[in-house]
């Protein structure tokens, strides 16, 4: 029976195949003409007549993509999830490099269609990255964005179920021993400041503000306060946003010398350019496998000033206050806390 103008067609395709009735409906490309898409395809007659009979029941309760949404792909829901968060103007830059690397990480999805996306495509990304020995971090990332598309498309009604949320997260243990500086390798990375290294110079920064590695090239000209000789910044926690972290003598030679130079970020290693994380991430294993801790990262610096500061009796909430630690009342942190009580305590560091 020949059913009505524009609500679709099944079509037996030529040769021997397993599913040979397809079912499709119309939808109109770019120049506004009338175009068949695919929608599914069957081995009866029969089923590819209740498929169509069921899309477009489900498509009149606004419960289907309508035609001209059943090819969008990942890409597709990468970009308008990019529009929506404002990603451009909204985000922070290491944010964006962040997301951007796990978008990366879901290079085998990007042309597939939404609709043709199920929870072993989801899955076999994750189990991918674990063979290859992503960090549980990398991981994560991958399948919140995995988790951000899928909704995304959800909404739009491109997909009628999110299979992210049955995807398995594997176990991953940290990948990265935490520990801190001695005061030798301190020392060290103080004598290769004081001759122009401007890395070391950095890591010597991290050690007596406590700042994390991005949060430290984050900074920007108006986070130094020179009148009262403080750093102002931090923005990972809610704590931590907009600590205020007094500046040690030892440092005080290079951010004011950052600072005097100029430029996107109060640290650009002369460039005058914003250093990117990545970048920043291998100049620091150089230093450190220099002063014979292969192993370090840049965020041994927070731990080493934590250390540093416990050894010296540091009053615990200033100790908090100072590295952006949750201690109840964010709004009220500094209220009983002066600026000089906190440069007290960075001064006591050697």
């Amino acid at each position: 029976m020949r059913r009505p103008n524009g609500t679709g067609t099944i079509t037996k395709m030529s040769g021997n195949r397993r599913k040979p009735y397809a079912v499709r409906v119309p939808s109109r490309d770019s120049k506004g003409r009338v175009i068949q898409k695919y929608l599914s395809y069957h081995s009866t007659m029969k089923e590819a007549m209740e498929a169509l009979d069921t899309y477009r029941y489900r498509f009149s309760v606004q419960q289907a993509p309508k035609p001209d949404d059943l090819d969008q792909t990942l890409t597709d829901a990468w970009e308008g999830w990019k529009r929506k968060v404002r990603f451009d103007t909204r985000l922070s830059h290491n944010t964006r490099k962040t997301y951007q690397s796990a978008w990366n990480s879901l290079a085998d999805l990007h042309n597939s269609r939404m609709r043709d996306i199920g929870v072993d495509h989801w899955q076999t990304v994750i189990d991918r990255m674990e063979a290859a020995g992503k960090s549980k971090t990398s991981v994560d990332h991958a399948y919140l964005i995995m988790r951000c598309l899928s909704r995304y498309a959800l909404e739009h009604d491109w997909i009628r179920k999110d299979y992210t949320e049955f995807v398995i997260l594997p176990k991953i243990s940290a990948k990265v021993k935490k520990d801190s500086l001695t005061e030798n390798q301190i020392a060290t990375l103080a004598q290769m400041a004081s001759v122009g290294n401007q890395t070391a110079a950095s890591l010597l920064v991290l050690c007596y503000t406590g700042f994390r590695a991005s949060e430290f090239l984050s900074l920007s000209l108006s986070s130094y306060d020179a009148e009262q000789d403080i750093l102002i910044g931090g923005g990972k926690t809610a704590a931590g946003k907009g600590r205020i972290v007094p500046v040690h003598p030892v440092i005080k030679p290079y951010i004011t010398q950052w600072f005097a130079q100029g430029g996107e970020a109060l640290y650009t290693e002369g460039t005058s350019k914003h250093v990117e994380y990545a970048t920043y991430r291998r100049r620091v294993a150089e230093i450190m496998n220099s002063i014979g801790c292969p192993e370090a990262t840049a965020h041994w610096c927070r731990h080493t000033m934590a250390s540093r500061l416990k050894q010296v009796h540091a009053d615990p909430m200033i100790v908090k206050l100072i590295l952006g630690h949750s201690i109840g009342d964010v709004t009220e942190r500094y209220t009983h806390v002066s600026i000089e009580q906190l440069r007290e305590t960075i001064l006591r560091l050697p």
